[in-house]
């Protein structure tokens, strides 16, 4: 599937847009479509979509500096809409309404680390950090007394618990990376947002994956940026979270049912989605995630 990600700027949110004589005109410039909503008097709103090039020829669309013009019905169907975010007027940022700024992660930073200082991928260190039991109180909200600004005070402690504490040595400047620093905040929120551990999300979204989304949405909320990449791995199909856990523990359906008390069918339905376990009775998600020695969180699908 040939995708593109593209945004529109309106005065409201715009599910299922229409086209005029003109046809339906979005933007590969994320910030281009936000200047163009902040226009409206009392703010506007910032749509992102998923278009599907395949099958469309010229006569359906057509690109010009960015600008996207959908021409026909047919381009408009293949038009995917992903969510969307309120974006603030300049009046109301000159009468000292400031928009909320978002600060550098703690994870952000330490991605940063790993990669310039420690030359080390991140996927492992964040195997490591579960590994030393630490994971569990960071991702649980917990304080774990860990600066954020200070990013090797993290890895020493997961060094240390492991037994491999590091020499101590003078440690060089980090340099500025924005794209790394963006995908650490953004795996930060997913981390959050879902309750899942660091190990969980990157199962189902690489470091690589989420590094390509950096220059469409680098120009969005953290919040928007959410929205677009769990949409994207929903679309993946893996396996259900409640079947991984069910496996990993080497239980059958019919054990877990019996341990749980959650009905076989009902529990066979979660697992296939024919029914939506994160609609389920918060006592059933308790019980199955009891017999699986994980957090409820952990079952639940994005």
């Amino acid at each position: 599937m040939a995708e593109k990600i593209i945004y529109y700027g309106g005065e409201k949110i715009l599910q299922k847009p229409e086209l005029a004589e003109e046809g339906f005109v979005c933007t590969e410039d994320a910030s281009a479509a936000k200047e163009r909503a902040g226009r409206f008097r009392r703010g506007g709103i910032l749509n992102l979509y998923a278009l599907d090039t395949d099958g469309l020829g010229a006569g359906d669309f057509e690109i010009k500096r960015k600008e996207v013009r959908l021409k026909t019905q047919e381009a408009l169907s293949k038009l995917r809409f992903l969510g969307f975010g309120p974006v603030d007027v300049p009046e109301k940022r000159k009468r000292g309404h400031k928009a909320e700024e978002e600060n550098p992660s703690a994870v952000g930073k330490l991605l940063v680390y790993l990669k310039h200082v420690k030359k080390e991928e991140p996927e492992n260190f964040f195997r490591l950090l579960r590994i030393s039991g630490l994971a569990e109180d960071w991702e649980s909200g917990m304080d774990l007394s860990l600066p954020a600004e200070e990013p090797a005070c993290i890895y020493r402690a997961v060094m240390t618990v492991l037994g491999q504490e590091p020499m101590e040595q003078e440690e060089e400047a980090i340099p500025e990376d924005p794209k790394t620093q963006w995908v650490g905040d953004v795996l930060e929120y997913l981390q959050k947002q879902t309750g899942k551990s660091f190990s969980s999300i990157l199962e189902d979204i690489s470091i690589r994956e989420l590094e390509v989304f950096y220059e469409p949405l680098k120009a969005l909320s953290v919040a928007q940026c959410y929205l677009v990449i769990r949409e994207k791995i929903r679309q993946k199909g893996k396996k259900t979270w409640i079947q991984r856990m069910r496996r990993r523990s080497g239980l059958s359906q019919r054990e877990l049912a019996e341990k749980s008390g959650v009905n076989l069918r009902t529990l066979q339905q979660y697992e296939i989605r024919d029914k939506d376990i994160d609609k389920a009775a918060a006592g059933k998600v308790l019980s199955m995630a009891r017999v699986l020695s994980c957090r409820p969180e952990e079952l639940m699908e994005w």
